[in-house]
C-alpha cells in the first residue's frame, strides 16, 4: 500500500497536505497482484449535494448513426483520474494511512458527483465544433463519418488531437479505428442501421425446455406475469396446460415445443417494442436461487404499466456457489448493473430485492475485497434500494432458478435440503434379557441378597433400616429410589451390555453424558466407575476423540564432542525466485560449532543437495548427517553418495524435527531476512553471503561462543575497533574446544530440566500398547476432509525401543512393522 500511494503520489493523482475530512481508505488486488487503492465515500457521499449535470440522452447519441459511412471508437485510460478536482473540493477527497493525510488532485471512483463531473468535463474538452462527427457518452467516444475515408482520418485526427491538448490519454486495445460496426450503450450500430443486441433477451430466448410439470409451472407463472403483453395468449399456452391435467402423464412433443417456441417469441417482440424514456426512473428488479441470479430491467410508463427493456440471468459457477445468501443477492444487484449500465449512469434507479440486508449497503463492512468494489461500483449510481416480498418477485425468482447458461437445475431432489437422521441397530439379544430381568437379579449375588432380604422383612422394619429403605420389590424386580425418581436395579451380568449400547445409540458420547442416560434407568453401587472403565477402552472413541492432554518422552539433547561428529541439514523454501532463479536455500549446520553454510539452489533435488554436501566437505569433514525424511533425503541416490564421503545418513522421527537444529536456524534466517530485504523480497539471495557471515560470528547461547571462534580461533571485528585501539582476538583452537564441551553439557542439563517441568512425561515399555496421532489432509477430488477423519490410528504394540523417546511400533496381529516414531505422536491405549 505504502509503495502504490507513493506511485499515486509521483503520478500527481494524490498529495500529502493536511485536511479536515477523512474517508476509510482500502484496496483490492488486481488479477496481476497489484494493489487497486479505492476511497469508501459512502459517508461523504450522504452529505454531498446531487449532481444536475447528466450525460447526454441515449436516443440523441443512438439517432447520431444515421447514415454513418465509418466508425471509430475511442477508449480513455484510467478516465476518472485524468479529470482534475477544483482545489477547492480536494479537502473533501482526504484519507489517512500510516498517519499520513492524502486528498485526490483528480476525480476518484465512487463519488455520486463522479458522472455528472465528468460529463461536464469531455464537453468542455471536446467542444461544439466536433458534435457534427463526434458523440460521447461518458467516456465513450465515437467518431461518426458520413463521407470519404479521407474525411474520416480528418476527423480522428481533430478529435486526438482535443484530446491530447487537454493531456488525455487513450487505451489502445480497447480502440477500435474505421469499423463497419461497433456496440454501444447496448446497441449493435452498424452503417446499416441499428440493432438490439441479442444479449438483453438471451435469459428468455434461451430459456431451457421444461422436462417436468414442476419446471413447466415455473415457466407458465413467469408467463402468467406477462400475459397482458402477449396477444392470444390463452389460446397459444392450451397444449402446455394439458400437460398440467390430473393423471396425465408427462410426455414433451413437437405441438408443445411450438407452443413454447411461441410463447419466447411473443416475449421477445414485447421487449423490443419499448424504448426507455430518459425523463424517468429505472426499475431493477433482481434474485439469487442459490444456483442462479437474474435481473428484470423496466420503467413505469403514464398508464401505470410496465415497460420491459431487458432480462439478465446467469449461473452460478464455482467459488460464487460457497458465497454467502447475502454476498449472491449483492452479486445479482452487481452483475444487472454492470449488465445495463449504459441506461442507468447518471439516472436515477430503483433496485428491487427481496433479500433485506441489502438495504443497508450503505453500512456493510468492507469485509473482504470482493464486497468492497461491488460497494465502490455501485456508489457511481444515484440509486435506492427497496425491499419486495418474494410473491412480487416472480420474474426475477423463475429466472434465476432456470438460467440460460445452465440446465433445469431446480429440482427438488438436488435443492431441498433433506434432513435424515441415523437409527442404531436394536440389540434384540439385549432385549431379550432385560425381559427376564427378575431372572438375572435372582442370578446376581448382590441383587439376590436384596431380594431375599426384603422379603423377609416386614413393611416397618424395612422403613427404620437405611440400608433397604431405599429398595423396593415390584412385580418381582428389583428397584432402587433416587432423590428423583425409582429405578431398576441393574444385576452384574447385564452392565457391560447396558453401558455398550447406550454409548452406541448416543453416537459414541463422552462418560458423563452415558452415565446421565444410565442413572435415569439403572442402579448399582460404583455405576460411573464402570461406565468411565468401559467407555475408556471403546476402540472408535479412542481413535476419533482428540486427547486435551499432550504427552511427551523427556527431553534428551544430542551432545557432540568433536566437530564433524554430526551435521544438520534441512532445506528452506520455496522462495521468491532470486537471483539467477534460485529458489530454496539448503543449510547445513554443524551441531558441535553451530557453524553453517547457505547453499542457494534452483531445484531442491538430491543430485543438488549432494553437490552442497561436496562443497561442505571440504570445510568440514562430517561422520554423519541428520536430515527429516523428505524425498530428497532417503532417495538412492542421496544414500549412495554418503556411503561414497563416508557419510553416515541419519533421519528425525515421522513430523519431529525438533531434534534437527537447522529447524532453529531457518527460524533465525527469517528474521533476518525480514531485517534485510522487506523492501525487496527478490533480493535474498543477494544478501545469503551476509547472512551466513552474521550468524557464524554471532554468540551463540549454548556455546558460549561464536562458530568462527570454535571453528577457526578468530572473533569477529567491529567497525569502530581500529579506533579504540581494539586488536583483533586469537585464541588458543583447542582450549575454545575444551570450554565448549563443558558449555554444551551444562546447556544441555538447563534445557532438559525446563523441559520436563513444563511437559507432562511419559515412557512406554515394549508390549504397551499405544495409537498414533494422524497427520490427514483433505482432498477436494475424492470428497475427503480432514475434519471428519479419525484422529489417530491403532492400536499398535510397542515392538523394540531404538533411542530414548523413540519407539518401533508393529501391528499386534501380524507382527509387521508400522514404523519408528517419537513420543510426542503416541498415546496409550486401552483394551
Amino acid at each position: 500500500m505504502e509503495e502504490k500511494l507513493n506511485e499515486m503520489e509521483q503520478a500527481g493523482i494524490i498529495t500529502r497536505t493536511s485536511t479536515p475530512y477523512s474517508s476509510p481508505l482500502t484496496f483490492t488486488l488486481k488479477k496481476d497482484g497489484s494493489i487497486r487503492v479505492l476511497l469508501d465515500a459512502r459517508s461523504i457521499n450522504k452529505k454531498m449535494v446531487a449532481e444536475t449535470e447528466k450525460p447526454p440522452i441515449q436516443l440523441d447519441v443512438l439517432n447520431s448513426f444515421h447514415g454513418a459511412n465509418y466508425i471509430t471508437t475511442i477508449d480513455l485510460n484510467n478516465a476518472y483520474f485524468q479529470i482534475p478536482i477544483n482545489k477547492d473540493g480536494r479537502k473533501y477527497t482526504g484519507f489517512t494511512f500510516n498517519g499520513k493525510s492524502y486528498v485526490y488532485n483528480v476525480l476518484p471512483q465512487g463519488l455520486k458527483t463522479s458522472v455528472g463531473s465528468f460529463s461536464r468535463a469531455m464537453n468542455l474538452i471536446l467542444g461544439p465544433e466536433v458534435q457534427e462527427f463526434c458523440v460521447n457518452y461518458l467516456d465513450d467516444l465515437a467518431i461518426i463519418t458520413t463521407g470519404t475515408l479521407d474525411k474520416h482520418l480528418e476527423h480522428i485526427d481533430i478529435v486526438l488531437s482535443k484530446l491530447n491538448k487537454a493531456g488525455l490519454t487513450c487505451n489502445l486495445q480497447k480502440c477500435e479505428f474505421i469499423c463497419k460496426e461497433i456496440k454501444m450503450l447496448g446497441f449493435i450500430i452498424s452503417t446499416e442501421g441499428i440493432k438490439t443486441d441479442p444479449d438483453k433477451i438471451r435469459a428468455i430466448q434461451e430459456f431451457p425446455a421444461p422436462k417436468k410439470i414442476k419446471q413447466l409451472r415455473a415457466f407458465l407463472g413467469l408467463c402468467n406475469f406477462y400475459r397482458r403483453f402477449i396477444p392470444n395468449y390463452s389460446e397459444s399456452i392450451i397444449p402446455l396446460c394439458e400437460l398440467l391435467k390430473k393423471g396425465r402423464k408427462f410426455q414433451w412433443s413437437g405441438k408443445e415445443q411450438k407452443a413454447f417456441d411461441f410463447i419466447k417469441q411473443q416475449f421477445i417482440n414485447t421487449i423490443q417494442l419499448h424504448h426507455p424514456d430518459f425523463n424517468k426512473p429505472y426499475y431493477l428488479q433482481t434474485d439469487c436461487s442459490g444456483v442462479g441470479m437474474a435481473g428484470v430491467l423496466y420503467q413505469i410508463d403514464d398508464n401505470n404499466e410496465m415497460r420491459i427493456l431487458g432480462y439478465h440471468s446467469k449461473t452460478l459457477k464455482g467459488p460464487e456457489l460457497n458465497w454467502s445468501v447475502t454476498e449472491q443477492e449483492f452479486y445479482a444487484v452487481i452483475s444487472c448493473l454492470k449488465k445495463f449500465e449504459t441506461y442507468l449512469r447518471g439516472s436515477k434507479v430503483i433496485i428491487l430485492t427481496d433479500h433485506k440486508a441489502l438495504l443497508f449497503i450503505n453500512n456493510m463492512k468492507l469485509f473482504n475485497g470482493r464486497v468492497t468494489r461491488w460497494i465502490l461500483y455501485i456508489e457511481q449510481f444515484n440509486y435506492e434500494v427497496q425491499h419486495i416480498s418474494g410473491r412480487r418477485n416472480i420474474v426475477a425468482d423463475v429466472l434465476s432458478r432456470y438460467p440460460p447458461d445452465g440446465d433445469l437445475i431446480q429440482d427438488d431432489k438436488n435443492n431441498s435440503l433433506e434432513i435424515a437422521y441415523t437409527e442404531s441397530e436394536p440389540n434384540i439379544e439385549l432385549i431379550e434379557k432385560l425381559k427376564s430381568l427378575s431372572v438375572y437379579q435372582l442370578q446376581d449375588s448382590e441383587s439376590s441378597a436384596i431380594i431375599e432380604k426384603l422379603k423377609t422383612l416386614n413393611t416397618s422394619i424395612i422403613k427404620q433400616n437405611n440400608k433397604f429403605k431405599r429398595y423396593s420389590l415390584k412385580n418381582d424386580v428389583l428397584y432402587y429410589k433416587t432423590n428423583l425418581q425409582e429405578v431398576i436395579y441393574l444385576p452384574k451380568a447385564l452392565r457391560q451390555d447396558i453401558i455398550n449400547q447406550v454409548h452406541i445409540e448416543m453416537g459414541h458420547q463422552g462418560p458423563y453424558k452415558v452415565i446421565k442416560y444410565v442413572r435415569d434407568r439403572f442402579f448399582w453401587k460404583g455405576l460411573t466407575k464402570d461406565i468411565k472403565n468401559q467407555l475408556r477402552s471403546c476402540h472408535l472413541c479412542q481413535l476419533s476423540k482428540k486427547s486435551n492432554i499432550t504427552y511427551v518422552g523427556p527431553c534428551k539433547s544430542i551432545i557432540t564432542e568433536n566437530i564433524g561428529d554430526i551435521v544438520m541439514a534441512d532445506l528452506y523454501g520455496p522462495l521468491v525466485s532470486g537471483t539467477f532463479g534460485y529458489t530454496f536455500i539448503f543449510v547445513i549446520q554443524d551441531s558441535f560449532s553451530k557453524f553453517i553454510k547457505l547453499y542457494p539452489l534452483k531445484q531442491s533435488t538430491a543430485k543438488s543437495v549432494v553437490t552442497k554436501v561436496k562443497h561442505f566437505v571440504e570445510i568440514i569433514k562430517p561422520k554423519a548427517i541428520m536430515t527429516h525424511n523428505g524425498k530428497q533425503f532417503v532417495s538412492n541416490h542421496w544414500k549412495q553418495s554418503m556411503s561414497e564421503l563416508n557419510i553416515k545418513p541419519i533421519y528425525t522421527t515421522v513430523r519431529n524435527p525438533r531434534l534437527n537444529t537447522t529447524e532453529r536456524v531457518n527460524k533465525e534466517l527469517s528474521r533476518l531476512f525480514r531485517t534485510l530485504c522487506h523492501t525487496n523480497h527478490k533480493d535474498w539471495a543477494l544478501i545469503l553471503p551476509k547472512l551466513e557471515e552474521l550468524y557464524n560470528n554471532s554468540y551463540h547461547n549454548s556455546t558460549g561462543f561464536t562458530p568462527c571462534e570454535i571453528l577457526y580461533g578468530e572473533s569477529n571485528e567491529m567497525s569502530f575497533d581500529k579506533v579504540i585501539s581494539k586488536s583483533k582476538d586469537k585464541h588458543n583452537v583447542e582450549q575454545i574446544r575444551q570450554q565448549v564441551r563443558k558449555n554444551l553439557k551444562e546447556a544441555s542439563r538447563i534445557r532438559n530440566t525446563k523441559f520436563d517441568k513444563r511437559n507432562r512425561l511419559i515412557k512406554y515399555n515394549i508390549g504397551d500398547l499405544v495409537k498414533i496421532s494422524r497427520s490427514s489432509k483433505s482432498d477436494a477430488d475424492n470428497k475427503v476432509m480432514s475434519k471428519f477423519n479419525l484422529a489417530y490410528e491403532g492400536p499398535y504394540v510397542i515392538a523394540a525401543v531404538p533411542f530414548d523417546n523413540v519407539y518401533t511400533l508393529a501391528n499386534p496381529e501380524t507382527n509387521e512393522i508400522r514404523g519408528i516414531f517419537n513420543a510426542i505422536h503416541l498415546l496409550k491405549y486401552f483394551k
